[in-house]
């Protein structure tokens, strides 16, 4: 059974690190400019069809790193032509222009086609299918997340560790500070645009190794995809992010239940497995009643086969909702929305007893944005007085002279 099931999770992390990869190309150049690239899902697709034109002549030694290279460089000329011309131009018209560049490339590669879907080649090793656990799946699909991992490391790296990083990190905070402190702005931002490109490239290859028709239209849906996972990931709004981020953390909750669920089913021998997974985990995105919603039609279907399966499995559904409600939901929502597991259960507890049912749903994400917003009036009131922001060292402080502002600490006289 799990041999069924496997092909479909490693599928799904695979397609989500080739969307991981072009949505960073959405955030990064979002972060120092403040506008989409809607371009940057066509650069995706001209990625695409500069591999299918490249190896028709060349080997594919030298068809990758060129088609590689070129990208990066079609990604700088998008910049310079579309974007650099309007740097002190109203966002409207360098969103207009950002459409139109996108346009242009679509265009283009209908001229060249002729509208016509060329097949993808098949790139040596990553194309190739192994046995994972007992199913077959292209290497791809088991790369890729590593790639993801390995690439979002090296960036993270390249941000914290380097100038370029740095002079990155302050554009994003403040543009116009940052050119007055002689900070090259133009070429930082060329960086950017080249490093989001070359993201894409990789994302093209990864991405067309599993779905090898190449059309001018193909990187729509993808792109589109990829900007929602932006948007989830905290673009531009830090609400939205935090909403974002408890979607995100709740649907990995869910998955991990409904795979939980399923090996305790299997090993009890109960019937329909894969089935009452299904049920349980994707009705538990509701918190904490979730589960208990499901297996009711769950319960149902066992009773049918079994009255005394149905017993045990009424009992592992409250283990397992136990663990979640206790442990492993508040862990993961915790971390994806920055609050500890008791503000979790505090804000779940709150909140449906104001709003009842529909509280507990909304409890979360809304105790998020209020968690935040007090955080951050707090944090710009502690450095206005020029206080430290860090919980730690308020522990062992005793009181403040008011005179002076010094910190009098504990058995300090």
């Amino acid at each position: 059974m799990a041999a069924k099931f496997l092909p479909y999770l490693l599928a799904g992390i695979s397609v989500g690190g080739q969307y991981a990869l072009i949505a960073i190309g959405y955030t990064m150049v979002y972060g120092i400019l403040r506008l989409i690239n809607f371009a940057h899902g066509d650069i995706f697709t001209v990625a695409g069809f500069l591999m299918v034109y490249a190896t028709a002549s060349l080997p594919l030694t030298i068809s990758i790193p060129l088609v590689v290279v070129a990208t990066v460089l079609l990604g700088i000329a998008v910049e310079k032509i579309a974007y650099k011309p309007l740097r002190t131009a109203p966002r409207m018209s360098v969103m207009i222009s950002a459409i139109g560049m996108s346009y242009l490339l679509q265009n283009s590669m209908w001229y060249v086609t002729g509208g016509l879907a060329k097949q993808y080649p098949a790139l040596p090793w990553i194309s190739d299918t192994v046995t994972v656990l007992g199913c077959q799946t292209k290497r791809v699909t088991v790369v890729t997340p590593f790639l993801v991992i390995v690439l979002v490391a090296a960036l993270v790296t390249l941000i914290q560790k380097t100038k370029i990083g740095m002079a990155m990190r302050a554009a994003s905070r403040d543009f116009e500070t940052a050119q007055l402190m002689g900070i090259k702005i133009n070429n930082v931002i060329s960086f950017t645009f080249a490093v989001g490109s070359f993201l894409a490239a990789i994302g093209s290859m990864m991405y067309f190794s599993n779905y090898t028709a190449v059309t001018p239209t193909v990187g729509a849906m993808p792109g589109l995809k990829a900007f929602v996972a932006a948007v989830f990931g905290g673009i531009g709004s830090i609400p939205g992010a935090v909403i974002g981020g408890f979607i995100i953390g709740k649907l990995v909750d869910s998955l991990i239940i409904g795979i939980i669920c399923f090996i305790g089913v299997t090993i009890l021998n109960m019937p329909f497995p894969m089935l009452l997974s299904v049920i349980i985990g994707v009705t538990n995105v509701i918190p904490f009643f979730g589960p208990f919603i499901g297996a009711i039609p769950a319960a149902f279907l066992v009773f049918l086969v079994s009255p005394l399966q149905c017993v045990y499995f009424l009992i592992w559904i409250l283990l397992l909702q136990q663990f979640d409600g206790n442990i492993l939901g508040p862990k993961i929502l915790g971390n994806s929305t920055g609050l500890s597991s008791f503000w979790v259960l505090f804000s779940i507890l709150f909140f449906g007893g104001l709003f009842g049912f529909v509280g507990m749903i909304i409890a979360v994400p809304a105790f998020a944005v209020i968690y935040d917003l007090i955080s951050r009036a707090v944090h710009r009131s502690l450095r206005l007085r020029k206080l430290p922001m860090e919980t730690d060292e308020y522990r062992k402080l005793d009181h403040i002279d008011e005179k002076t502002g010094t910190f009098m600490e504990l058995n300090k006289k």
